[in-house]
């Protein structure tokens, strides 16, 4: 491996440093008259500054606050970064948050809302429209600990619509701030400013998961967002057997080859952005059928592989980041068909395999992080039936029991998303009939029946990906003359019309995967002289062309 990533350049801030009161402290300009009434004024203001306290206490802090804006964002969308500045910024490191407050949210007309314990009653200064401040009591929210005061400071910005733009800006936590600020958060002209050099200094971006606009962690794939290094990296296997990856960086332009040791694999890669380490966590079946791993590093550097336990597995793996849990969940099917479970915990070890019920099932998992139940949903197909079965690991760390989705029947692996725009999972798969089918599990954790996309038949495993940008799911597959074709499901929920997307032919499954820098989805495939190519779809949601990664390495999956 001949890359490295530059790491993030650090710089010291001055800020002032001075005791803060609570209630936000003490405005001293007046917000916009459409502000919003349920935010502190001195903490939309960002008049509060971080006290000085010692640097053990600060980094003390950083590491209670960091996982507990992951769950924020996880749910929200809103940058782990930005929140634990903001909280930094507005709560004097923590000192100035009564009862778990540490961005001085009010209750509206005395409800605390969804997520607060309840209300309390709090000196605080308010200002006019002219300036003038004066002392009086307001009602400020509960909270039972830190991570809900993160997460109802994530809901009011996503809740809100004057705060809307930021969220085209996920993946760009400085522009989420500068938006944010724009949109009235704060009248301090240099309340963004401030709050970037916090991220900065502290290197807060580590905190950020996935960096996902989807709200949950993308599902593994053979390519993968890199939170870190903003870039798509991209795994498969070359005609030896080896590991070979490349990558898009946020230029839109493609790495060099790379392979990496001479660990043998068997089929295709599958690779997760990890927030708790800032690597690219690599799972594959190698040819003893053992489950083996290595990562990309913070250093763009990659590590050994190992062996994950003595299970023997049979087809490739599937893996999802659970933001509960801070841990990589990873799926395979053993010798028998059964479905068996591990996982890379926050502390970086693999946990022991466990068999996950006693349904038979052909082919690899899908498994997605769902944040409406704060489960990981895992579907597959069924060995006697060819129906689409399911189970979930909970937030308690138990697994669900198996079910049968509707009675259609389908031949190859499912492909399953998270859909933000509907807070639903999206399954596509492929029925017997070569159409491509869908059904979804719902808010309501309910499935949904089964419908036909469009009447083109497909071959193989579809790819899905959620589309920020337009709010839709896109879907690809390969056609019966092995052209890539693409669908969509509006936001909506409304499917579109097929389309052939250029005139290369392919083999295999695609990849597509939201490249949060250039705001598209990036699509892979393999073409029939073995070699991975290359399309996307814009922010204009138009599909470029097809361009050949590299004409002197050939893949096989």
């Amino acid at each position: 491996m001949t890359r490295t990533h530059a790491r993030r350049r650090l710089f010291t801030v001055a800020v002032t440093l001075f005791a803060a009161q609570f209630a936000g402290g003490i405005a001293q300009a007046a917000p916009p008259p459409d502000a919003p009434a349920v935010i502190a004024d001195a903490a939309r203001d960002g008049e509060t500054a971080p006290v000085a306290i010692a640097a053990g206490s600060q980094e003390d802090f950083i590491n209670a606050a960091g996982p507990a804006a992951q769950r924020g964002q996880a749910e929200y969308g809103v940058p782990a970064s930005v929140t634990v500045a903001q909280a930094i910024q507005e709560s004097a490191w923590g000192t100035a948050a009564p009862n778990n407050n540490h961005f001085g949210i009010k209750c509206s007309g005395g409800v605390p809302g969804p997520i607060a314990t309840g209300c309390a009653r709090l000196k605080t200064f308010e200002c006019n429209p002219d300036g003038t401040c004066y002392e009086t009591y307001a009602d400020f929210r509960t909270y039972a600990s830190m991570e809900d005061s993160f997460r109802d400071h994530g809901r009011f910005l996503r809740e809100n619509t004057r705060y809307a733009n930021a969220f085209a800006y996920t993946g760009d936590p400085d522009q989420f701030i500068r938006e944010v600020h724009r949109a009235g958060y704060a009248t301090d002209v240099n309340y963004s400013t401030t709050i970037i050099n916090l991220m900065v200094t502290y290197d807060l971006y580590r905190f950020n998961t996935a960096a996902n606009p989807a709200l949950a962690p993308t599902p593994g794939a053979q390519g993968t967002y890199n939170g870190l290094t903003a870039s798509v990296e991209m795994f498969t296997r070359d005609t030896d057997g080896l590991l070979a990856h490349t990558y898009l960086s946020p230029d839109g332009r493609s790495g060099a080859w790379s392979t990496h040791g001479d660990w043998h694999i068997v089929g295709k890669p599958v690779s997760v952005y990890n927030p708790n380490s800032g690597a690219v966590e690599v799972y594959a079946r190698d040819t003893k059928d053992l489950l083996i791993h290595t990562y990309i590093g913070r250093d763009g550097q990659y590590g050994p592989w190992d062996v994950v336990g003595d299970w023997h597995i049979t087809t490739p793996p599937a893996a999802t980041y659970n933001p509960r849990s801070r841990a990589i969940e990873v799926y395979g099917r053993d010798v028998s068909g059964l479905l068996i479970h591990t996982y890379l915990g926050s502390d970086l070890k693999h946990g022991p395999w466990s068999v996950v019920g006693d349904r038979h099932f052909e082919g690899t998992p899908s498994a997605v992080y769902n944040p409406v139940s704060d489960a990981v949903d895992v579907y597959a197909r069924e060995t006697t039936t060819g129906a689409l079965i399911h189970t979930y690991l909970g937030n308690t760390g138990q697994h669900g029991p198996w079910s049968a989705v509707g009675d259609r029947r389908i031949t190859d692996d499912p492909a399953a998303v998270f859909n933000d725009q509907r807070r639903s999972v999206e399954v596509y798969a492929r029925e017997t009939t070569g159409l491509l089918v869908h059904t979804y599990l719902g808010s309501d954790l309910q499935h949904g029946p089964w419908s036909a996309v469009g009447d083109w038949h497909v071959t193989g495993t579809p790819a899905a990906a959620y589309n920020p940008n337009s709010g839709a799911v896109e879907v690809y597959g390969r056609d019966v003359n092995g052209l890539l074709i693409h669908n969509y499901l509006d936001r909506d929920g409304r499917t579109g019309t097929w389309s052939v997307i250029g005139d290369w032919h392919i083999t295999g499954t695609p990849t597509a995967v939201f490249h949060q820098s250039r705001r598209s989805i990036e699509v892979y495939a393999r073409d029939t002289l073995g070699l991975l190519i290359h399309t996307y779809l814009g922010p204009d949601l138009q599909h470029g062309p097809w361009s050949l990664i590299d004409a002197d390495h050939h893949i096989t999956d």
